[in-house]
C-alpha cells in the first residue's frame, strides 16, 4: 500500500505524473519489465521523490487499479442497474474511453486477483441486489445468468470500440447496449414466468 503522507497539492501532482508515467509506458511494455529509473524520467523526479510515495512499481501500480476502481464503483453506488439507463452507460463508456489505453491493458492481463475480475465480482453482486429487488419472480439462478449474458455481450462490444479508436459516439454504443441488455433480460423474464404458469 502507498506509504502515509500529507497530500498537499505538490505530492499530489507528483502522484499524478508517476501514474500517467506507468500508463504510457505499459503501452509500450510488461508491467514487470518497467523499472523504476524509466518512471523518474518520464516523470521528470528523482528515485527519491519516487520511494517517498511508493515501496516498488507494484505497489505504484495498484494504487492506480485502486482509484480506478473507486472511481467505478462510486458511480455504480447510486444508481439501479436494472433500470438500464442509457445515461449511466453513456457516462461509463465516456470514463473508460479517457482511460482506453489503461482499460485495454486490465482488459488483456486479466487473472484471478486482477482488477477486472475485482470489478466484474462487484457489479455482479450489485447486479444481482437490483435485479432481485425489481423482479422478485426470478431466481438468484436467473438472474446469474442475465448477467453472464449482458456482461459478455457488453464487454465485446466495448472492447471493440476501444480498439477501434472509439469512433462511434459514446450515447450511441450506450443506447446499443441499453437495448441488447433489455432483450436479456426481457427474454429471460418471459421464461420466468411461462415456467411458472407451466407448474401451476
Amino acid at each position: 500500500m502507498m506509504k502515509n503522507e500529507k497530500f498537499d497539492a505538490r505530492s499530489q501532482n507528483t502522484l499524478v505524473a508517476i501514474r500517467s508515467s506507468i500508463l504510457e509506458l505499459l503501452q509500450k511494455k510488461r508491467l514487470q519489465e518497467i523499472t523504476i529509473a524509466e518512471v523518474c524520467r518520464s516523470a521528470h523526479i528523482n528515485r527519491g521523490t519516487f520511494y517517498h510515495h511508493y515501496f516498488d512499481i507494484y505497489d505504484a501500480y495498484e494504487s492506480i487499479e485502486d482509484e480506478f476502481f473507486e472511481e467505478i464503483s462510486v458511480r455504480l453506488s447510486s444508481v439501479d442497474v436494472s433500470r438500464l439507463e442509457l445515461s449511466f452507460f453513456q457516462e461509463i463508456l465516456e470514463f473508460i474511453s479517457e482511460h482506453c489505453a489503461f482499460t485495454l491493458f486490465i482488459y488483456t492481463n486479466n487473472g484471478k486477483n486482477s482488477l477486472l475480475t475485482r470489478l466484474i465480482d462487484y457489479v455482479k453482486n450489485k447486479y444481482i441486489r437490483d435485479y432481485s429487488a425489481r423482479f422478485p419472480q426470478l431466481s438468484r439462478a436467473r438472474i446469474e445468468k442475465t448477467f453472464t449474458y449482458g456482461i459478455n455481450g457488453s464487454m465485446a462490444v466495448i472492447i471493440d470500440w476501444l480498439k477501434s479508436g472509439s469512433l462511434e459516439e459514446a450515447g450511441l454504443l450506450a443506447a446499443e447496449i441499453v437495448r441488447f441488455n433489455q432483450y436479456v433480460v426481457s427474454g429471460f423474464l418471459e421464461n420466468s414466468m411461462n415456467m411458472s404458469e407451466n407448474q401451476t
